[in-house]
């Protein structure tokens, strides 16, 4: 859908519940995505099931994630 990408699409929770996991849908579509910023409306893409280790990876990226301070 326009506006649509892939830190959004992993975030859903129809997905993975987690914007961090989105390079596994980037991995698993390479095919079609040359350039992870740049995807398109009305491509669609296989969102691949992650293992426990990667949800595991992928939770303990997020809880380790601080945001930069707003100036």
């Amino acid at each position: 859908v326009k506006g649509d990408h892939l830190w959004g699409i992993a975030k859903k929770k129809d997905h993975y519940d987690n914007p961090f996991a989105w390079p596994m849908i980037y991995k698993a579509n390479r095919d079609q995505i040359n350039d992870p910023d740049l995807i398109y409306p009305k491509q669609t893409f296989k969102i691949p099931n992650l293992t426990d280790d990667e949800v595991a990876k992928y939770n303990k990226i997020r809880q380790n994630y601080k945001p930069a301070p707003e100036e």
